[in-house]
């Protein structure tokens, strides 16, 4: 389970109950986040939140290629990420299986393309998601982004959606 991955710390941040003994976790009054317009303050705060969870998996050493809507959830009006564990790796060269519905899923070109799959990769689908919550529009286009562009998520966005992985960067916002 990814939540053995994180010391306790980090998690206690989250309202979530988890006990040593059994190792299970539960949220009460849950919600998935599929198919949902944000407003901007809220797509601000899931690029936010799950850019610091990003780096906090590399910075443990875990990589993660892409994740889905269904990796999102909100609880007390409260966005939350928790990757598919299946996804979570220590070297993303290696095969990965995936159970999830590909169209809720935001892939980079480097997956769909079978090239070398790195860290940046999950920034990407990062990128494509926020998008997608901002203007509702599954099929990223920098056209859909002109309302907000100047923005602070704007450019974050633009940061990770460069087609190669090497020009793409964390803007923390």
């Amino acid at each position: 389970m990814i939540f053995k991955i994180y010391n306790e710390q980090f998690w206690k941040k989250f309202p979530i109950k988890y006990t040593k003994k059994n190792n299970k976790i539960t949220i009460d009054n849950v919600k998935l986040l599929d198919d949902a317009i944000l407003p901007y303050q809220e797509c601000q705060k899931l690029f936010s939140n799950i850019s610091n969870q990003l780096l906090t998996l590399e910075q443990n050493k875990w990589e993660l290629p892409f994740f889905s809507l269904h990796d999102i959830y909100i609880h007390q009006n409260k966005i939350y990420f928790f990757p598919d564990n299946n996804l979570l790796s220590k070297n993303l060269s290696t095969d990965f299986k995936s159970t999830k519905n590909i169209h809720n899923v935001f892939l980079s070109p480097e997956i769909i393309n079978s090239s070398k799959i790195t860290n940046r990769s999950a920034w990407y689908s990062l990128g494509t998601l926020t998008s997608f919550f901002l203007t509702g529009i599954k099929e990223f286009s920098i056209e859909n982004l002109k309302p907000f562009h100047g923005t602070k998520l704007y450019w974050a966005i633009l940061r990770c959606i460069h087609t190669n992985p090497k020009d793409r960067s964390l803007l923390i916002i």
